[in-house]
């Protein structure tokens, strides 16, 4: 299932239902082993590493993007613990540019309860209309339209936390299809600290990291390394400084990744 609309006025493309393309791509499949680990790379059969990176991983996410990783709130899979990078580096592939970087939002910070269900919901999109200052009083401009760059900046700050302070004039503005005034109740009707002051709002935001940007290096086969191959979060190095589609990588990659693989099949 698709659709032309992509809920941004700033981007054009294809939005994609992630449901439909995996029922879809289980019934292609065949055979399908869930919660099979698997150890080693076998020897002769050319492999498509595809294991989400590493956003869940709270050490590797210390060792490449920051000393914070124990305050970040984890928006990414359970499963995307860095199986991928592991393998492939082991089997001689190189890191890609950007694996200090990742795709994070600004959350509702403790003792708010985020669900994963409210992922979406719960995400706080109006850096551009606020003064963010980390626990220290220093201040960050967002210069992103995706407010990347704030949540980056976010997640190397002491505790991975910032201050969005709103001008009440402000709280009508909207950033697609939610005004800034109902991300902002949303936070505090999850249990986020939020200070009501005249003239002003601020809310206690958490970075949280939605999945990495950095990865294995591939080249235009998708190949990472003789017999393996990397696609999605895996691959990196494909939107550094900035954010596109992690399904979209996912989508593309995967197709040309599989279809190399098959050329080097015994």
């Amino acid at each position: 299932m698709v659709t032309r609309e992509t809920g941004n006025e700033l981007t054009t493309g294809v939005r994609f239902d992630p449901e439909s393309l995996t029922a879809t791509l289980v019934a292609s499949a065949g055979e399908v082993r869930l919660s099979v680990p698997l150890r080693d790379l076998p020897d002769s059969t050319p492999v498509v590493l595809a294991t989400g990176g590493f956003g869940a991983d709270r050490d590797l996410l210390r060792e490449h993007v920051t000393p914070e990783a124990d305050h970040l709130l984890v928006r990414a899979a359970p499963g995307s613990t860095g199986d991928g990078l592991r393998f492939g580096l082991a089997a001689g592939a190189a890191t890609s540019a950007g694996l200090d970087e990742v795709y994070a939002r600004a959350m509702p910070a403790p003792p708010a309860q985020v669900p994963p269900t409210a992922f979406v919901a719960l995400s706080q999109l109006y850096a551009a209309y606020a003064e963010v200052t980390n626990e220290r009083g220093e201040r960050h401009e967002t210069t992103t339209w995706s407010e990347v760059d704030t949540a980056q900046w976010m997640a190397r700050q002491p505790r991975a936390r910032a201050w969005f302070r709103v001008p009440e004039l402000a709280l009508g503005e909207r950033v697609r299809e939610r005004s800034v005034g109902e991300m902002v109740e949303a936070a505090a009707a999850a249990g986020a600290p939020v200070r009501r002051e005249e003239g002003h709002v601020t809310v206690e935001t958490v970075a949280g990291v939605t999945t990495t940007l950095g990865g294995l290096a591939i080249d235009v086969h998708a190949r990472a390394a003789p017999g393996v191959f990397a696609c999605g979060a895996d691959a990196g190095g494909l939107a550094t400084g900035g954010y596109a589609s992690g399904l979209a990588a996912a989508l593309v990659f995967g197709r040309l990744a599989a279809r190399a693989a098959l050329g080097e099949s015994p």
